[in-house]
C-alpha cells in the first residue's frame, strides 16, 4: 500500500479537483482489490491512463470518468467529492488499520 493511502483517510493538501479524483481513484480502486490494469480492462482504458489519473498528472475527459466510475460501481459524483465519500465506513477502517 502507497505511503499516500497509509497517511490518513483525508489527506492534505488536495489543492485541485484533480487531486480529489487521484485521490478518491486509487482508494476506491484498491478497496475493491482492483489493479490498474484489472480496472483498466474492465472501464476499457490503458493501465498507464490510469496510473497518470492516479497521480493526478493528466487532464481526464467526462467520458473517462463515467467509464472509470461505472467499473467501480459508483456514481460518477462520487469520484470528484471530498476524500473518503466512495469508501464504506469498514473499508475505511481497514486502510487506516494498516498504517
Amino acid at each position: 500500500m502507497s505511503a499516500y493511502l497509509k497517511r490518513s483517510c483525508s489527506p492534505l493538501p488536495l489543492s485541485s479537483l484533480r487531486d480529489v479524483l487521484a485521490y478518491n481513484l486509487r482508494s476506491c480502486r484498491v478497496a475493491r482489490g482492483l489493479s490498474q490494469e484489472q480496472l483498466g480492462f474492465i472501464a476499457q482504458l490503458d493501465r498507464t491512463f490510469i496510473s497518470q489519473v492516479e497521480h493526478a498528472r493528466v487532464n481526464i475527459s467526462l467520458d473517462n470518468i463515467e467509464k472509470l466510475a461505472l467499473a467501480l460501481e459508483l456514481d460518477a459524483c462520487q469520484l470528484l467529492a471530498p476524500p473518503c465519500s466512495c469508501l464504506p465506513n469498514e473499508d475505511i477502517g481497514r486502510i487506516r488499520r494498516r498504517r
